[in-house]
């Protein structure tokens, strides 16, 4: 008995936090379309930010060695 309980409980759960999740995504679906180009620069001037970072330091350690 006690397991039908929790197992009930915990599908519960888990339905309702999937809907919430799905809700949250599709409000965030509109959003992303509009603003995509942006965060897509915004992404790759990071990332070759990061990667300038990156070998800096290899050739900084490099020459420690």
């Amino acid at each position: 008995m006690n397991r039908m309980v929790g197992l009930l409980f915990i599908t519960g759960y888990i339905f309702v936090f999937s809907k919430i999740i799905s809700r949250q995504l599709k409000e965030l679906k509109p959003n992303r379309e509009m603003k995509s180009p942006c965060l897509m620069n915004r992404a790759a001037s990071k990332g070759r930010k990061v990667t300038i970072f990156l070998k800096k330091g290899l050739s900084e350690r490099k020459n420690s060695l």
